[in-house]
């Protein structure tokens, strides 16, 4: 019994883990579209029309609002580490439960 609750525990973890990194990886790639995005526009501040630029503003907003998205989801997911791994109770001293994150 107490053999098969540490096998789960690990599962869960590992899996935990995969999810933090697949999250990270995804982070990370909207982080370089954005700098990509700005990039261009730096080369090209000067000869685009207003409309071009503000193509190029509203895209540049909905990267960073799916950054803001995947980089609240990977808090979330690394809080439910923390407490996985330290088998965590929420006490009143701890915000996670008023942050949503329990």
């Amino acid at each position: 019994m107490e053999e098969q609750k540490a096998k789960e525990k690990r599962r869960n973890r590992e899996r935990m883990i995969v999810e933090y990194r697949i999250m990270f990886a995804r982070y990370k790639k909207e982080v370089t579209e954005i700098q990509r995005l700005n990039r261009w526009y730096r080369r090209r501040e000067g000869t685009l029309t207003p409309t071009a630029a503000d193509q190029h503003f509203a895209a540049v907003d909905a990267l960073i609002f799916r950054a803001h998205v995947v980089k609240q989801r990977m808090i979330r997911v690394g809080h439910r580490q923390r407490n996985a791994k330290s088998d965590h109770r929420c006490r009143e001293s701890c915000q996670c439960e008023t942050r949503g994150l329990c």
